[in-house]
């Protein structure tokens, strides 16, 4: 979720959606991205521009370090895409189902 207007959403969400893929060694086909944008976010006690993501992966994707390394790198995508900066971001990471899923 983002607060500012996404000009060009798909080439945004296909992006992101690459660089997902990268990060958790995941094949594209199992990377599932949304986007809203343009919503308001009050974050921090200002209304500038500001984004949260939320990550669902298996247990071994959302380990502390790795989520900590994540969150650096995530942060800087979204600078480099959006121009906004990492103190304006929030991500948490969820554990998904231990199911398979085939």
């Amino acid at each position: 979720m983002a607060s500012c207007e996404i000009d060009d959403e798909f080439t945004f969400i296909t992006e992101l959606s690459e660089y997902l893929s990268l990060r958790y060694n995941r094949p594209a086909s199992s990377i599932v991205t949304t986007l809203q944008h343009g919503v308001c976010i009050q974050f921090g006690g200002s209304c500038e521009p500001a984004y949260t993501i939320k990550i669902e992966a298996l247990s071994h994707g959302v380990q502390a370090a790795t989520n900590k390394r994540n969150i650096a790198l995530l942060q800087r995508h979204m600078e480099q895409a959006l121009g906004i900066p990492a103190s304006r971001g929030y991500l948490r990471f969820h554990q998904g189902p231990k199911t398979k899923v085939e």
